[in-house]
């Protein structure tokens, strides 16, 4: 999967990120599930003064999820909704640092960052991976889009003929 890659990927290139991010993980991080991101979400969302009707922690989850991939800034968007999910993905982020995790969001979005931002990186990562098959391509984002086409010379996709609109 590609969550399995990157984490390999930043585990094998740890000094790398790590100076690129101005981090204080180890290569040793662990991976948050679902449950504890969502958990500690939500108890944000309520230490703000919010309640689940005003703002559900799903939508809140998501939204940090965009903020990460799309590289979001509380200060450049003006949409209320994106402002507070800039707001909470600062503090969220700051508990993941404190406790050595990565969510799913962080490890695409870190390998991708370091592909783009440290070219000896990238090319040894192309060196070593001339050939990129991507299984499901049709639920691939544009950061894994973007992994995709700078490592690989050639990318081979494959998707499933019912899932597709071309059938």
């Amino acid at each position: 999967t590609f969550h399995a890659f990157c984490a390999r990927v930043l585990r094998d290139y740890h000094a790398e990120w790590k100076q690129l991010r101005n981090s204080t993980m180890t290569k040793n991080f662990a991976i948050a599930d679902d449950n504890a991101c969502y958990r500690y979400i939500h108890g944000i969302i309520r230490e703000r003064g919010f309640n689940s009707t005003e703002v559900a922690t799903s939508r809140m989850q998501e939204l940090i999820g965009l903020v990460k991939r799309e590289n979001l800034q509380e200060r450049l968007v003006d949409n209320p909704e994106l402002q507070l999910a800039c707001s909470v993905a600062k503090d969220y982020q700051q508990w993941l640092e404190d406790n050595n995790l990565m969510d799913f969001d962080d490890l695409v979005c870190i390998t991708r960052d370091l592909l783009v931002h440290h070219p000896q990186t990238r090319e040894r990562l192309r060196r070593k991976f001339r050939h990129v098959l991507v299984d499901e391509w049709q639920d691939t984002d544009k950061s894994q889009y973007l992994i995709v086409k700078l490592l690989g010379e050639t990318a081979i996709q494959t998707a499933s003929p019912v899932q597709t609109a071309t059938g």
